[in-house]
């Protein structure tokens, strides 16, 4: 079929439609993220094996939408489905975050491949023990999509921290003491979670804190204008 797209792609997420089909939402290297229908979804295990599960990653074959922006899911192949991921509850939990994660960073059609392959690499970590770090891959996932915190100079003027920090998400991230004041929303940031944030680059830090945990989600509901969903399950496990 003329127009007609084969791509690697990991599933961020399905709906149930009717009595056998499913929407699908995609995210691909090349074409951003995509929505598709999958007819017959639920019913055919030879073009949709497993089912087209959350956080697999997978070969799809789809063709152009004719109105609107849903792509038709025709068939799939399944490459690694992630089983053990969805067996445990605490994978399970840091799974459907980061895939909302890369729902909310993510348009339709708009390529960021960093954003792709951070999200491929976080999933393919919790495969492994010990797992990676969510809030590691949560900066990584703000840097990816460009809104990633300032947390080094300031935000607002781009000048040195100083002894006092504060953080403002809607400004940038850290402010100094000059700009603060005029920042509607800025809290004071102590300087052992600034360091927590600063550090998340180097794969052999420890989880930070909750101070520092905390900015982070502040920023990233900054950016995507709601709070996630799936951090309820998180947070009932301790893991927020």
């Amino acid at each position: 079929m003329s127009g007609e797209l084969v791509t690697d792609a990991v599933v961020l997420r399905r709906l149930d439609y009717g009595e056998s089909d499913r929407v699908v939402w995609l995210l691909t290297e090349a074409r951003g993220r995509l929505s598709a229908f999958a007819p017959g979804a639920r019913a055919s295990r030879r073009r949709f094996p497993g089912g087209i599960e959350p956080f697999s990653f997978v070969r799809a074959r789809l063709s152009p939408p004719r109105r609107g922006e849903l792509w038709r899911l025709a068939e799939l192949d399944l490459l690694e489905p992630r089983p053990s991921v969805r067996q445990s509850l605490e994978c399970f939990a840091q799974a459907s975050v980061a895939c909302e994660i890369a729902t909310d960073l993510s348009r339709e059609a708009d390529p960021v491949p960093e954003l792709y392959q951070t999200l491929l690499r976080f999933l393919r970590g919790l495969d492994r023990t010990p797992g990676p770090s969510l809030f590691r891959h949560l900066l990584e996932a703000l840097s990816a999509s460009g809104v990633a915190p300032r947390l080094t100079s300031c935000g607002c003027c781009g000048g040195p921290i100083g002894a006092q920090a504060s953080f403002d998400p809607a400004e940038g991230g850290v402010l100094c003491d000059g700009c603060a004041p005029r920042a509607a929303s800025a809290v004071r940031v102590s300087g052992r979670a600034l360091g927590a944030l600063s550090s998340l680059e180097d794969p052999g830090t420890d989880e930070p804190i909750p101070e520092a945990r905390a900015l982070l989600w502040r920023h990233l509901e900054q950016q995507t204008g709601r709070r996630l969903a799936s951090r309820k399950l998180l947070e009932e496990l301790g893991l927020g």
